[in-house]
């Protein structure tokens, strides 16, 4: 199993955890699943290319076994098979654009990429009528 993929573009809020989905496929553009899967891992680079945050994913709550939809899915009509948080307290340098990838280690073939390149917004501050 191999996968291509462009890096694409996540707005986060500084600070924040942030839910991120997505449609990830095979070459063959067959979903991935978690059964075709043996571990993922999550990094997400910083400013000096060190890594800020390592974490093993768990396979079941990360990728659908089937292409899901709903309210939280605006995408297109198709769905999406990738659940994954990106903490906030990886997230905190306004100036910087993240790099983060989800890498997927599948029962057979190469390892592959998610790519994303994570901007961050300041979060706004409350303002509280008098």
């Amino acid at each position: 199993m191999s996968c291509s993929i462009e890096s694409f573009h996540v707005r986060a809020l500084v600070g924040v955890d942030t839910v991120v989905r997505a449609r990830v496929t095979d070459a063959d553009n067959v979903p991935v699943t978690p059964e075709s899967l043996s571990k993922a891992y999550l990094q997400i680079f910083g400013p000096d290319e060190s890594v800020v945050h390592n974490a093993e994913l768990n396979l079941a709550d990360t990728f659908a076994s089937s292409l899901q939809q709903g309210p939280e899915w605006t995408a297109d009509g198709v769905g999406y098979n990738l659940t994954v948080t990106l903490p906030g307290s990886a997230l905190l340098d306004e100036t910087f654009r993240y790099p983060a990838v989800v890498w997927c280690v599948p029962t057979g073939g190469s390892d592959f990429p998610v790519r994303m390149l994570v901007e961050l917004t300041p979060v706004p501050k409350a303002e509280y009528p008098a």
